[in-house]
């Protein structure tokens, strides 16, 4: 994407800190707190954060809690705009009526 668009790529931007469980197996508040705050963006990648519209590509997303962390990081180092372009979204029955 980022060839096509002309775009830079940072693929280190984001760490996660402190170290935090994976959330396989979280039922949604234990993943909330789990996931509220843990992520900042590198000291060194500040810069080409900052007043940028980001996107963050990833490959699934389940209830989206990660991503909704990673994405108040990138706004907390002041990302103009954060888009969150995913391959795959898992539905449950209780989540949406699927036709």
């Amino acid at each position: 994407m980022a060839a096509q668009t002309g775009s830079g790529v940072l693929v280190d931007a984001l760490v996660r800190t402190p170290r935090t469980p994976s959330q396989a197996g979280l039922a949604g508040r234990a993943q909330r707190r789990s996931v509220f705050g843990p992520f900042k963006v590198r000291q060194s990648r500040l810069e080409p954060v900052r007043d940028r519209r980001v996107l963050r590509a990833g490959d699934v997303i389940t209830a989206g809690k990660p991503h909704s962390a990673r994405k108040r990081a990138l706004k907390r180092a002041g990302a103009r705009q954060v888009d969150v372009h995913v391959l795959a979204r898992v539905v449950r029955e209780t989540d949406a009526t699927i036709y």
